[in-house]
């Protein structure tokens, strides 16, 4: 998924064929091209949310990451809160609060 400037999140795929082209940008430590089609989904912060519990709840992988604000995803920069951009991290758990906010655990 990417984030879009109006908060909505967009699912991109990876595609096999593009790959074999060459045809790849660098994403953390692996080369990965991500493609989307008008046929894959759009979700607001909650969809994203359900969509992130389900696959865990089946025992989904999820990894995650910041994309780095210089834009060399070779270089890992610690940010105010705690979070390293261009860090791939495992999302292990999600869980919303009464208040309605998000909470993730990520390793």
């Amino acid at each position: 998924f990417s984030k879009t400037p109006t908060g909505i999140w967009e699912w991109f795929n990876p595609s096999k064929e593009d790959q074999k082209q060459g045809g790849m940008r660098r994403m953390g430590q692996c080369s990965i091209q991500w493609v989307r089609t008008r046929l894959d989904p759009t979700l607001d912060v909650d969809g994203l949310f359900g969509h992130v519990s389900e696959r865990l709840a089946k025992h989904g992988l999820i990894a995650a990451s910041i994309k780095g604000s210089s834009g060399d995803s070779t270089e890992e920069k610690e940010r105010p809160d705690g979070l390293v951009e261009d860090h791939e991290y495992s999302l292990l758990r999600a869980a919303r609060l009464p208040s309605g906010h998000f909470l993730l655990q990520l390793r």
